[in-house]
């Protein structure tokens, strides 16, 4: 691991990071801290990105939706703040305790860093996302987004393939299907960093619809995975960094329900993970 410049200096003489934006903070970052510092907003990115993209509709072939995905990310407490360790030496290491980019916007005590977050209870994230159906319960999905966060820039892209099975339970009113996916998604923030998301998902859906009424019901649970990564490139100190951290997102159970309404239809998931997320998608569709 490369040793940043004059680092008992800066230990000395430690300068606060006054920045505003998530692409400086990791700017003003040295490799040292930099997995522990940047790794929660890896992991808080690839809970976004899964969170609904391997939804419950499904189509026949050439039926589609249109969705906006609207989605939470809750930023735990234990994200907040890391142990870090700094090696002066063969024989020398520093461990200090201090704050995330998600952390407080006042240095921890203690600190000899001085280290700075955004100080954020959660993220907001909203992408717009087509469903296309194909032929033999096979689905499509594509989303593309640009966005801002706290003044950073970025966007997202992805596509996903899922399977629909045939109604397992042909009774009057009730209906069960199974849907499986996997999903591939790209997600660029600032002019440092770009994140690959591989997701997938298992869901179990049971619908209902009550008799004489335009509009159906499905309760829905599932399973899923998801492995996340960003490389991080930039200058700190004439040094060029140049390394790919891993979201700590791996496995996720999802609860939720789906409300139909003649073309129109409205769903709303919790996702019980590394990061806990909130789920709601807002459609308009031809089945």
């Amino acid at each position: 691991m490369r040793k940043f410049a004059f680092v008992g200096s800066i230990l000395v003489f430690a300068i606060p990071l006054f920045c505003d934006t998530p692409e400086e903070l990791i700017k003003e970052t040295a490799e040292e801290i930099l997995t522990e510092y940047s790794k929660p907003m890896v992991t808080a990115f690839g809970t976004a990105m899964g969170t609904d993209f391997i939804d419950r509709k499904h189509h026949g072939c050439l039926g589609f939706d249109l969705d906006v995905k609207l989605s939470w990310i809750s930023i735990p407490e234990k994200a907040k703040t890391a142990t870090y360790e700094i090696s002066l030496g063969d024989t020398l290491d520093t461990l200090f305790t201090g704050n995330t980019i998600f952390g407080g916007s006042n240095p921890v005590q203690g600190d000899p860093m001085r280290l700075k977050g955004l100080d954020l209870s959660g993220i907001p994230f909203a992408v717009p996302q087509v469903n296309i159906g194909l032929s033999k319960g096979l689905n499509v999905s594509v989303r593309w987004v640009p966005f801002q966060l706290k003044g950073t820039s970025g966007q997202i892209f992805g596509a996903g393939l899922k399977y629909a099975t045939d109604d397992y339970l042909p009774v009057l009113m009730f209906s069960l299907n199974f849907i499986a996916g996997i999903g591939y998604q790209y997600f660029q923030f600032g002019d440092i960093t770009k994140t690959n998301n591989i997701n997938g998902a298992v869901l179990a859906k049971l619908g209902i619809s009550p008799p004489l009424l335009p509009l159906s019901f499905s309760p829905f649970v599932g399973v899923g995975v998801e492995n996340t990564s960003a490389n991080f490139k930039y200058d700190y100190e004439g040094i060029n960094i140049d390394k790919t951290i891993k979201g700590a997102n791996t496995f996720r159970g999802v609860v939720g329900l789906g409300i139909d309404f003649l073309l129109f239809d409205v769903d709303v998931s919790y996702n019980i993970g590394e990061m806990n997320a909130i789920g709601l998608g807002i459609g308009i569709g031809i089945r």
